[in-house]
Parts: C-alpha cells; structure tokens; sequence
C-alpha cells in the first residue's frame, strides 16, 4: 500500500467516525461505498494527485492534482445523507460554460428533485451514489474535474 492509499484510507477513517449517526443504515451504508470508490479511483489516478486533508475542524478531506490548485473532489460531513462530495471545491469557476453545464446535467439526472444555480456548489450527497449506473454517471465527471483542475495549475504557472 502506497503512502498516497494509506493517508486517504485514514482520513475516510476519520471521517466516518466524526460525521455521526443520525443518519439511516442504508444510508451509511451507500455513501460508505462511495467513499471507497472515490478512494479507489484516486488511488488509480495518484501519480497526478495528492491529498488533501482537513482544515480546522471539519473532517472533510480530498484529493487535488500535484499543484495544488484546485481540488478534484472533496467530501464534506452532511447529515441526513451521511456526507456530501463536491467537485473543484471553491474552484467551480474554471469550467468553461460547456463543461459546468455537463456537470451540472449529471448531477441533477442524479438527483432529480434539486437544481443547481449558477454559483451553487457542483456537489449531491454520497449515498445518491449508490448502485452502479449512479456511480457510473458520477465518475465520469471525475476526469474532466481533474483535467480542469490541472488546466488551472497550467496556465496559474506560465502566468
């Protein structure tokens, strides 16, 4: 096991222990795999990026390309849904019009009850991640998140 494995299999340890239980079981349950598919698909992507652990006190923690720009995706303690994965967190504004619109299409084809205005975080609750298709739909955003985030690092060091 990488470093790079072990820190993000410690800090989703952390996270799972501070985010509470107030949700439901089946719940848990759900946004528990999609935390181990974020890690899984960071792991395979890690010789592009680095982790990025809590600030303060939040448990949230992520994984931004090796500049350290932007991040590629974060996940933050929510309840009811038992957290919450946001993508280029505090950095939506460097997809272009096309590539927010994509996102957002997803997101909300995921989420079917919420829209997302300009300005509005890109983020859906993990456990609407659960099941296969869901997962399918959602990690498809996660190279084009990481291909901005390192277009920004780019074009931030030949400035």
């Amino acid at each position: 096991m990488t470093a790079f494995e072990v820190a993000l299999r410690d800090l989703a340890h952390q996270f799972r222990q501070t985010r509470g239980r107030s949700a439901s079981q089946p719940i848990l349950s759900s946004a528990d795999d999609s935390i181990d598919r974020l890690l899984a698909w960071s792991v395979q992507h890690q010789m592009a990026l680095d982790v990025r652990g809590p600030e303060g006190k939040d448990p949230a923690f992520g994984v931004t390309p090796s500049n350290k720009i932007a991040t590629v995706w974060r996940i933050y303690p929510r309840q009811p849904e038992g957290g919450k994965v946001t993508l280029l967190s505090k950095a939506e504004h460097l997809l272009t019009s096309a590539e927010r619109e994509s996102v957002v299409g997803v997101l909300e084809a995921l989420e079917p009850s919420r829209t997302i205005e300009p300005g509005q975080r890109l983020e859906i609750g993990l456990a609407r991640l659960g099941g296969e298709q869901a997962w399918a739909r959602f990690a498809s955003l996660l190279p084009l998140a990481l291909r901005v985030a390192q277009r920004h690092g780019d074009s931030a060091r030949s400035a």
